[in-house]
């Protein structure tokens, strides 16, 4: 009898184990499956169906890593199923910052200041390029991050960053890089996205506007730009946003 209770028990153990590590990876929209079969050049599962039910998992997560902690106390088990829930269920909120801000090793590469243990401080060319490219498609942070990873590959690519929820891709890149390129490689990806080239803006190594060569790509799409007067373009420059994250507008 008292064998049977321990077997019954062990079981009620497992399904909280499982329940509370199953509600962590589905409220993250499986976030860490899809970044395995990005890396195996899979295209997205669909995982972002679970997105609805985000909030309503958490909950059940927290509910069964409650019920465990309650059943067993604080001891390497359950710390150690607290800890894997808790990564699974914010993985893709941690994606979502990376993906907007780019990432680390790109930050490091382009810095002025020296890293990696005294290598000597990078050399900045005396402009850049930032590309705005709008992307119909996308579906998770996973998805995003495949894209970011993708764009930031191409050679003259300093940085990317995507916003999801906006569906937009940033570039800051040399002035050599063309559109046309960033495009490709989104398409090549999923042949299911929707690209189109959002514009481009130029700035000196001093941040400031600066005409691109041949015009902006805003100006060749929109004939009323090209009567604009001079004090108007002067007035739309000041406007503008600086062209990267903090971490890349001192580099400049």
């Amino acid at each position: 009898m008292a064998v049977a209770k321990r077997g019954a028990a062990a079981r009620t153990d497992l399904a909280v184990v499982l329940g509370a590590l199953t509600g962590g990876l589905l409220s993250s929209s499986c976030c860490i499956v899809q970044l395995v079969l990005n890396s195996l050049s899979v295209g997205c599962a669909g995982f972002s169906v679970f997105k609805p039910y985000r909030n309503l998992l958490r909950v059940l997560t927290a509910g069964m890593l409650a019920l465990l902690l309650a059943r067993h106390g604080v001891n390497r088990r359950t710390i150690g199923t607290v800890v894997c829930s808790v990564l699974l269920t914010f993985s893709e909120d941690a994606l979502s910052v990376i993906n907007r801000q780019g990432s680390l090793q790109d930050l490091l590469r382009h810095m002025s200041l020296p890293h990696g243990g005294g290598h000597p401080a990078v050399q900045r060319d005396p402009a850049i390029v930032r590309w705005r490219v709008d992307v119909d498609g996308m579906r998770c942070q996973a998805c995003a991050a495949r894209i970011r990873g993708s764009v930031a590959a191409l050679p003259g690519v300093r940085n990317a960053t995507v916003e999801l929820a906006e569906g937009r891709v940033e570039v800051w890149a040399e002035h050599g890089v063309q559109g046309q390129w960033l495009a490709d490689a989104i398409t090549a990806i999923d042949a299911s996205y929707a690209v189109k080239l959002g514009g481009r803006e130029c700035f000196a190594s001093d941040d400031q506007p600066v005409a691109c060569e041949g015009g902006t790509l805003l100006e060749k799409q929109s004939p009323a730009s090209n009567g604009a007067t001079s004090g108007g373009r002067q007035e739309q420059q000041q406007q503008r946003r600086r062209p990267g994250p903090p971490s890349l507008q001192q580099e400049l």
